[in-house]
């Protein structure tokens, strides 16, 4: 017969193994990553966005909402400052205390 191979346990268990368990595996393992990591995250990211925008941007605390706009990930981002130059007394352009 030609699926010999198709009848025999230890292919289908291999077979579930790679096609289902394994990216779910991947799957939750990125999610537990952003989900502890989060804050370090924006905050490189704000720090890269720093060093090529011509003002300066702070921002408090972040908090991550991953199963509230299910497809999308949300990021809810606590006193958004964005400053004209780089300089401490620098007129302040935007205020926020909440922005997603």
């Amino acid at each position: 017969m030609k699926f010999e191979v198709l009848k025999k346990r230890k292919f289908w268990l291999r077979f579930i193994t790679c096609v289902i368990l394994l990216p779910l595996l991947l799957l939750s393992a990125t999610v537990v990553y952003i989900n502890t990591k989060h804050n370090s995250i924006i905050k490189d990211h704000i720090a890269d966005l720093n060093k090529t925008h011509k003002g300066f941007i702070t921002i408090g605390e972040t908090h991550l909402s991953l199963f509230n706009n299910f497809p999308n990930i949300s990021f809810k981002v606590d006193d958004l400052k964005i400053n004209e130059t780089k300089k401490d007394n620098s007129p302040v352009i935007l205020d926020v205390k909440d922005i997603y």
